[in-house]
């Protein structure tokens, strides 16, 4: 874990590419290729580890279960499946529906595999070869495709960023870590959301077909300026200006109702997270006017007594 701590930005890129492309590590023979995954195999094993307590139902439940998703209007319609030779040495069962014991336990597989549509990935994720020669027959679907992949890693990839982001304090440059947090954050919006998939009518080359549309190296970029700005503030040996204005912020209460100062946020959002600078944003001629009004602020030397007014920054979609 530490290595995935201390290489963040590097790992980052790896999951992405792995996302983005469907191109992995295959878990049985290690070759690098464009990844499937075998549902049946997936979900074969998902129904030996995992704990069934929270599925198991009596069969009079399960029939009502039955019964009440039955019809268009629900997601899918419940199954009423056996799981007695799953769970034999913990017979009786209790039903987690109403609590009675039997000896005839009963779940909704649907339902089951919905649930643990996350598990065991990484364990069925093979190359073309791989499910050829051992998967043959079986259920299987892109990597790429999964989007589910992507929502249940996407917080693991986040709290390794954050970690790494947090190793550095805004003591240098308060404008340079509070840029640099906000890059952060893009990075996961942009890498976590569901984007459409290329299909046969409008993708521009065959390859594409099942990937997702997403703008060419957008999620590079901005994780090469997340990499860059970081190591600008890591590597900056004197206090910044800015650090100055701060402390005049909080000594004259300059916030809004988010506990904000709105014109340094205004300043380190600009320009947009995929743009290298080379300074800090208080400096930044995108800045001008916001320095300005606040050094005017500054200078009238008064304690705020009601939060500032927020300042909305116009950004173009990265």
């Amino acid at each position: 874990m530490e290595f995935y701590r201390t290489n963040a930005f590097t790992t980052f890129r790896k999951w992405w590419e792995t996302l983005a492309t469907g191109i992995g590590v295959c878990s049985k023979c290690s070759s690098i290729e464009n990844l499937r995954i075998c549902l049946t195999c997936q979900k074969a094993q998902n129904l030996k580890d995992q704990n069934l307590s929270k599925d198991v139902m009596c069969p009079p439940c399960a029939d009502i279960r039955v019964q009440r998703t039955s019809g268009s209007y629900c997601t899918h319609e419940c199954d009423s499946t056996s799981v007695r030779h799953l769970i034999r040495n913990l017979l009786p069962a209790h039903c987690h529906k109403c609590g009675e014991e039997t000896d005839d336990p009963r779940i909704c597989k649907k339902c089951f595999h919905v649930r643990t549509m996350n598990v065991n990935v990484d364990t069925f994720s093979v190359c073309a070869d791989c499910i050829l020669e051992h998967h043959g027959g079986h259920q299987t679907t892109k990597a790429v495709e999964e989007y589910g992949i992507r929502h249940c890693t996407v917080d693991i990839i986040n709290k390794l960023l954050l970690i790494k982001l947090d190793c550095l304090t805004d003591q240098k440059c308060k404008l340079r870590k509070m840029r640099l947090d906000m890059i952060g954050r893009d990075a996961i919006y942009w890498a976590s959301i569901h984007y459409p998939l290329y299909t046969e009518e409008n993708c521009p080359e065959p390859k594409l077909i099942g990937r997702p549309i997403i703008k060419e190296n957008v999620i590079e970029r901005i994780i090469d300026v997340l990499e860059d700005q970081y190591h600008q503030l890591e590597e900056l040996e004197e206090t910044c200006g800015c650090v100055e204005v701060y402390k005049d912020v909080e000594r004259l209460n300059l916030f809004d109702w988010h506990g904000c100062c709105p014109h340094l946020r205004a300043m380190s959002m600009k320009p947009e997270s995929d743009v290298k600078i080379d300074r800090c944003p208080f400096d930044l001629e995108s800045s001008q006017e916001w320095r300005r009004e606040l050094l005017e602020i500054i200078e009238r030397n008064e304690v705020a007594t009601e939060p500032l007014e927020s300042i909305y920054v116009m950004r173009e979609a990265t």
